[in-house]
């Protein structure tokens, strides 16, 4: 996470110079276009990393009342690990309930509750992991996701779908920032049309 956080700042210092190398490379009269390209693919970029930010801290919230709810030991830290993982689509959250299953572990070794008692609760965290996916792909991420990027919901999912057919898991990964490119391309294409 700190290696990641370290690349990221010094990948957005040095963004803006290789935008402008990249931009000098149309002639004088297509580098306003370039700009405005840039400008726009920037803006809606940054709409679809507040909505991913907002999604994990939903996600997060939620988890965080599920667990506890269950039993689950360190719900707090397992809940926004959840919410973290969550982020990852499609495996995500099956890597956060990784983390409530070791934390129910850690529970029945120190003796917190019987064989019974963990495995209740490791059903529970089973269908609480299962219900948390289906919220967030059917209603949490589409709705925050469409709203913050101005994009169909349906298109989101359609997106999605068709990133995982066509690329597997980076296809998942990149559905959306790809969607976010592509309108942004179209939005400055229709302003210069006009």
């Amino acid at each position: 996470l700190f290696l990641a956080l370290l690349v990221f700042i010094y990948a957005t210092q040095s963004l803006e110079g290789y935008a402008r190398r990249f931009v000098e490379l149309f002639s004088s009269e297509q580098q306003d276009i370039a700009w405005q390209y840039l400008r726009e693919i920037h803006q809606n970029m940054e709409s679809f990393l507040r909505g991913q930010v907002i999604v994990i801290g939903v996600i997060s919230l939620i988890s965080i009342v599920v667990y506890s709810i269950i039993g689950v030991p360190f719900a707090l830290v397992v809940g926004l690990l959840a919410g973290l993982s969550n982020a990852i689509p499609t495996f995500g959250p099956f890597i956060g309930g990784i983390f409530a299953f070791l934390s129910l572990l850690m529970g029945f070794a120190t003796g917190n509750f019987t064989l019974v008692g963990f495995l209740l609760r490791a059903v529970a965290v089973l269908v609480a992991i299962i219900g948390i996916q289906t919220l967030d792909n059917a209603l949490i991420s589409p709705k925050i996701m469409s709203s913050v990027v101005d994009v169909d919901p349906l298109m989101i999912m359609f997106g999605v779908l068709a990133g995982a057919a066509l690329f597997g898991f980076w296809g998942v990964i990149l559905a959306i920032p790809a969607l976010v490119v592509i309108k942004s391309i179209l939005n400055v294409r229709q302003k210069l049309a006009r």
